[in-house]
């Protein structure tokens, strides 16, 4: 059967909790106060891509419902941010970008392995049993 991907982690292309944005003013901001904390759903939306990561199976039309499940829980939260300040949603839009491309990048990769798979006749798609 083929799987998805690797060893690689999606998680491992976030930025860390509570990262600003990439001008020069947030990074001198990140030392003279307290990270900011995370929403509670861009909390649960990193906690789901990292069970995602650890998630044993490697099928990929379960991997693509996991993956079309956590593009749609990112849109809902970038909804969510609509009409708030730039310099208060920053460092949440920077992680929201960085999942999206991550998760985008992981559907593109596990469509293809469906189409791969679709095209192997259904006997060489079976494991072997020797």
């Amino acid at each position: 059967m083929i799987q998805r991907k690797g060893t690689e982690e999606l998680s491992g292309q976030l930025p860390a909790t509570g990262a600003g944005g990439n001008s020069l003013s947030s990074f001198l901001k990140s030392f003279s106060r307290a990270p900011a904390q995370e929403s509670r759903e861009l909390a649960d939306i990193r906690q789901a891509i990292a069970d995602y990561d650890r998630d044993p199976k490697r099928d990929p039309m379960y991997c693509a419902q996991r993956v079309v499940g956590l593009l749609l829980a990112v849109s809902g939260a970038e909804e969510s941010l609509e009409g708030r300040p730039e310099r208060e949603t920053a460092s949440a839009r920077t992680f929201l970008t960085a999942a999206r491309t991550a998760l985008k990048a992981e559907n593109d990769r596990v469509t293809e392995q469906i189409g791969r798979d679709a095209d192997f006749p259904a006997a060489a798609r079976a494991p072997s049993r020797r």
